[in-house]
């Protein structure tokens, strides 16, 4: 998809903005794309049992102590809590992608928008009352939806990226070499942020 915006200011100049996106809508045409939805799908699973622990684990807090609130007392359980909420949310996305977008996404090779390519008069006639014009429309915005629906994927699982890798470095901490990492963040961590803060500081200063 290649969309062209066109500005005119009262100056008289133009401003043109312009984006490219590619997006795949054939998703399962191969072995090996079979393959990859059956993965897809043992993904799925994991995923919604990661987060139905999760859930059970807050039910039980709620059982023992009369107040599921508790679970969030300690920073893991956030990072859990959200990192597994973003992975049930992007495969959420991600089937409603293949199945309502994807899957029933169709268009034509050429819509007949004007009456003739090479008109004596009147050159911007539409052929067929508008009709080819509407159709074009129809499927740009159909394709416009689909991207967006793609950012949103690709930016949840993004943010999620960090805390994905949090939790494995968490996971790291039970083997003393292997802690090392971890116990050095930790330690290293006031020093970082400052650092973070003035360096966002300065960045977004300038």
């Amino acid at each position: 998809s290649f969309h062209i915006v066109f500005e005119f200011s009262d100056g008289g100049s133009i401003k043109l903005t312009h984006a490219l996106h590619t997006v795949r809508v054939e998703l399962y045409n191969s072995y090996e794309d079979s393959v990859r939805f059956a993965f897809e799908i043992i993904l799925t699973m994991i995923i919604f049992c990661m987060m139905g622990y999760t859930l059970f684990q807050m039910l039980m807090i709620q059982k023992q102590k009369k107040n599921f609130l508790l679970f969030f007392s300690s920073g893991w359980n956030w990072v859990e809590f959200i990192s597994n909420g973003l992975l049930t949310a992007c495969m959420i996305i991600w089937w409603i992608f293949v199945t309502d977008y994807a899957k029933k996404f169709d268009t034509s090779l050429r819509h007949d928008v004007y009456t003739s390519q090479e008109p004596l008069a009147n050159f911007l006639a539409l052929s067929t009352n508008g009709e080819g014009l509407a159709a074009a429309w129809q499927d740009m915005d159909r394709l416009a939806k689909l991207i967006d629906m793609l950012n949103w994927y690709f930016a949840l699982n993004g943010i999620n990226i960090l805390l994905l890798i949090a939790r494995v470095l968490r996971l790291m901490d039970f083997q003393p070499r292997l802690g090392v990492v971890t116990r050095s963040l930790w330690l290293a961590g006031p020093d970082l942020i400052h650092f973070a803060i003035v360096a966002g500081m300065v960045f977004v200063g300038y």
